[in-house]
């Protein structure tokens, strides 16, 4: 059951859309159907919600790696008391993400995630250098990445460095048009999975013990499509219908 229309394909008309938007299967029907489809194509999506609590310094993300039917294929969730940083959370998620989609043979996901100034970010990284002295995230120092990201700390930037480092031969490969900032209202699912990824992790204690100093760091875990739940999965179907009506230009043809 397909849930998305092929890229190449156009909703010519609001009426073909709405009569597909009306054909919206249940939940658990549409999940009945996830067996029908080959994962092992190398056209997906990534979607990565991360977050960070400055109050707590606990920060977190969650995966969901989806075929071109929208349909789920993996998703991985992390969480730590020590978050560091959005920033790092953003990153952290990506590259987990980026990491999940080849280890499925998805070569050239479509990136989704919920910072537009993680994306900018990246993008400026691949096109611009500077001639400042100092530790660079490729070619741009600090000072410089400030104007991207105002009120970086060093010890903000020092953290990003080797995840940025790790994300810049991908992102090069992939372009800047497979990376994307998606609203909440598109991203439920990720946002759902980050939030439960938490509550499991404090409430099971489920953290992991660094024993180097014997403290609890974090928690990660990967999971299958058989094991979400009913609301993820509804939540999963919201989201690919909602990315159907907000991805349409002024003749509800299908763009992006």
């Amino acid at each position: 059951m397909r849930l998305k229309p092929n890229r190449t394909e156009k909703c010519s008309t609001l009426t073909t859309l709405n009569s597909f938007l009306a054909s919206k299967p249940t939940w658990d029907i549409w999940k009945k159907s996830w067996a029908e489809e080959d994962n092992t194509t190398e056209s997906a999506c990534v979607n990565v919600y991360s977050y960070y609590k400055k109050h707590t310094d606990c920060g977190g993300y969650a995966v969901i790696l989806r075929n071109n039917s929208a349909q789920p294929i993996a998703a991985r969730v992390n969480f730590s008391l020590d978050g560091k940083s959005y920033l790092f959370q953003v990153l952290s998620g990506l590259l987990a993400g980026l990491h999940l989609a080849s280890d499925h043979g998805c070569y050239s996901p479509y990136v989704r995630c919920n910072s537009r100034i993680v994306v900018t970010l990246l993008c400026q990284i691949a096109s611009r250098s500077c001639k400042c002295k100092g530790s660079k995230i490729g070619k741009i120092c600090h000072r410089c990445a400030n104007s991207i990201v105002p009120y970086m700390s060093d010890d903000c930037f020092e953290t990003l460095v080797p995840l940025i480092e790790q994300l810049q031969d991908k992102y090069k490969y992939l372009g800047p048009t497979n990376f994307a900032c998606v609203s909440r209202k598109m991203n439920e699912a990720a946002h759902y999975l980050a939030k439960e990824a938490k509550k499991d992790a404090l409430s099971n204690k489920k953290l992991l013990v660094d024993y180097e100093n014997g403290k609890l760091v974090d928690y990660e875990a990967d999971m299958k499509p058989n094991e979400f739940l009913e609301k993820l999965v509804s939540f999963l179907l919201n989201d690919a219908y909602d990315s159907i009506y907000y991805n349409l230009d002024a003749r509800g043809r299908l763009v992006g």
